[in-house]
């Protein structure tokens, strides 16, 4: 069986939840049994989930996806009312410090 490759972003963030995880402000995130950056390339046999980092980054992320969701939702005659409104208020700053 063929392993997927995980880019370096993807090494990332299953480092991030890793109970092992350490930090070299030289490097960033590394392995706190080894004190270097990731070198696995699509699991790390060391790897204990931090059940409470990997909620966080959850939740994080749902909350993430919908605000992004409500934004893409919002009604396009709202965002122009928005640009119009701050349009004015510059206008009549500039003609009030004339």
């Amino acid at each position: 069986m063929i392993n997927k490759m995980l880019t370096d972003e993807e090494q990332l963030q299953y480092c991030l939840k890793c109970q092992k995880r350490g930090f070299d402000m030289k490097v960033g995130v590394v392995c706190s049994l080894t004190s270097t950056r990731r070198t696995f390339i699509s699991s790390c046999d060391d790897y204990v989930e931090d059940e409470i980092e990997a909620h966080k980054m959850l939740v994080a992320e749902k909350e993430l996806k919908e605000a992004i969701d409500k934004v893409s939702k919002r009604p396009p005659w709202r965002t122009i009312l928005t640009v119009l409104l701050a349009l004015i208020a510059l206008i009549k700053l500039i003609l009030s410090l004339a």
